[in-house]
């Protein structure tokens, strides 16, 4: 038998066979196929990993919940992160102006909306051009500080305050585009300013283990608030079913009973905050299942889930995921066999390919930007952008 490896940061010192042993006697929801296995252990010694999300402290609370997962070859996808990064220095150095372009990259490529294609359309007329659309939304709903001194309470009631004036503009924001113009409705006004707000808070702890599960708990309660567009979103305090989403009958499991969110959550975010030995894209993965597994809001768990992946993605200095319409099942089904069965491999190899066709479409806005703008002159006066007909 092949040794897997328990990451369990929290809990020291307990070797492979306590850590069977407690999976098994703690965890309420062990899946059947594991049952009918003659061995816990030889469906552990499956996986070449098993992260287990759990804390010190009160007994009952120390196996909240595990996944598994086997390695993989991340060598693509990091040869992708780091050209791109390679090559946006270069640039700088010859003279153009990419600055925000893989931020902003990283905040317009994501599923923006509830129904994750909203924004496509938007970015066809915009073609590569996000520095364009990014200046019209300077100062509107894209209020950027500096990372100096940066709080991440001050940041939140900053776009909140942003975002109650959008809700005075008629609810909307219009942008000019090479063909339309374009009016943001007010959920994707909400949405774009929530990715802003974790995008700026994985900028300020960007390759810092120095977060804490306090810090991370307040980024993804400011997240929900301002996808809600409130200043407060309280967690819920009935049981609720997922078993039916729109019209996608996939799940077939049932979120913690609201007595147990607040404990299962203070463990997600203790596991967040503490777990830096695997791969930021496994990370990533495992914690929006276990998020939308706990399910602590009435509403928005499933873009609260996708914000917090994307946070811990460009903590490490990954670029972002994003959902398509035409992938929400294939979505549905990798995320509802993490929660089921503990097996991520699914939704992790999901991830690596979003990733990676993110670190793509910045390559693109590089080549856009190459093929369109002239370079700074000599003395630091910026040539007016030309465009290719």
């Amino acid at each position: 038998m092949k040794k897997t490896k328990i990451i369990s940061p929290l809990i020291k010192g307990w070797n492979k066979k306590e850590t069977v042993l407690n999976l098994t006697r703690w965890n309420e929801n062990i899946p059947q196929d594991l049952q009918l296995e003659s061995s816990f252990e030889e469906t552990l010694d499956k996986f070449d990993n098993v992260v287990w999300l759990g804390r010190t402290g009160r007994r009952e609370q120390n196996a909240t919940n595990y996944y598994m997962f086997n390695d993989r070859d991340w060598s693509e996808v990091n040869w992708m992160v780091n050209h791109i990064t390679l090559r946006e220095g270069e640039m700088i150095e010859k003279g153009y102006d990419v600055k925000g372009v893989k931020s902003f990259n990283r905040n317009t490529w994501v599923d923006i909306s509830r129904h994750s294609n909203a924004m496509e359309g938007v970015f066809e007329d915009f073609e590569y051009d996000l520095l364009d659309f990014r200046a019209q939304l300077r100062g509107r709903i894209a209020h950027d500080p500096s990372t100096k001194d940066f709080d991440i309470d001050a940041y939140f009631l900053k776009l909140l305050d942003q975002l109650k004036k959008v809700e005075e503009n008629n609810d909307s924001v219009v942008v000019i585009g090479k063909n339309k113009e374009i009016e943001l409705d007010l959920e994707t006004v909400r949405h774009f300013l929530a990715f802003k707000y974790v995008y700026k808070c994985a900028k300020k702890y960007r390759y810092k283990d120095s977060l804490s599960a306090t810090e991370i708990a307040k980024i993804i309660q400011n997240s929900a608030c301002l996808l809600s567009g409130s200043e407060w979103v309280e967690y819920r305090n009935i049981q609720v079913y997922v078993n039916k989403n729109g019209n996608y009958d996939l799940a077939k499991w049932t979120p913690v009973k609201p007595s147990k969110i607040l404990p299962q959550m203070d463990s997600l975010c203790s596991w967040i905050a503490n777990e830096n030995n695997i791969n930021p894209i496994d990370k990533a993965a495992i914690a929006q299942a276990e998020f939308v597994r706990i399910h602590p809001y009435f509403d928005g768990n499933g873009r609260v889930s996708r914000l917090l992946a994307n946070f811990i993605l460009m903590k490490n200095g990954v670029p972002t995921i994003k959902i398509r319409y035409e992938n929400t099942i294939e979505y549905f089904k990798a995320l509802n066999e993490a929660i089921e069965t503990h097996n991520c491999n699914t939704l992790i190899n999901m991830f690596n390919d979003q990733v990676l066709d993110s670190a793509c479409k910045i390559n693109e806005c590089l080549d856009y930007i190459e093929k369109n703008q002239k370079k700074k002159v000599e003395g630091g006066a910026q040539e007016d952008k030309e465009k290719v007909k």
